[in-house]
């Protein structure tokens, strides 16, 4: 509106967003918590909504961190609402009004699944697609383990996935690759 300017700040240790009123100097926080804010996708100043990307938004809730969320703040009630609240990492694309979009997800231990999802509220439209893996697991496919441990500071969550081949024989000893 030429008045505002978004400002993104790491001034916490954590990235997220602030409005600016040039007029007058003043600093609007407009995030806040554990949680980075990655990119903003979409503002919207006729409907005061700002559509962007953020990790670790759903960690409290035992979920990776480092999956992407696309989330919208209300500009006016300062509400965030996570779209895509499916516990996985996702990848959006959007119709050219930006009132609907195509989310696909997934995670190491979940097939990939497509939906198309109301940029309002998040709502599943339409399913598209889920991919069925059953020939895989029925073939000894093992789907990765996703864990967690603590680092070396006894504080820090460490993330990743272990990969174990469709032929393991718990008696034997196997090369870990990190």
């Amino acid at each position: 509106d030429g008045r505002h300017l978004l400002w993104i700040s790491e001034r916490d240790d954590w990235r997220h967003l602030y409005m600016i009123d040039t007029a007058d100097g003043s600093i609007r926080r407009l995030t806040q918590g554990q949680w980075n804010v990655r990119e903003i996708q979409r503002i919207d100043e006729q409907q005061a909504y700002i559509l962007f990307y953020a990790n670790g938004y759903n960690s409290s809730t035992g979920e990776d961190p480092y999956n992407k969320h696309l989330l919208r703040l209300d500009l006016d009630s300062g509400r965030i609402t996570d779209l895509p609240p499916d516990n996985g990492n996702h990848q959006v694309h959007f119709n050219p009004d930006y009132t609907a979009f195509v989310d696909n997800w997934s995670r190491p231990d979940q097939p990939f699944e497509s939906v198309v999802r109301s940029t309002a509220d998040g709502k599943i439209l339409l399913k598209l697609q889920k991919q069925d893996i059953s020939g895989m697991l029925k073939s000894g496919y093992l789907l990765p383990e996703v864990f967690h441990a603590k680092g070396r500071d006894g504080k820090t969550d460490i993330w990743g996935n272990i990969y174990r081949p469709s032929n393991l024989d718990p008696k034997k000893k196997y090369t870990a690759v990190e």
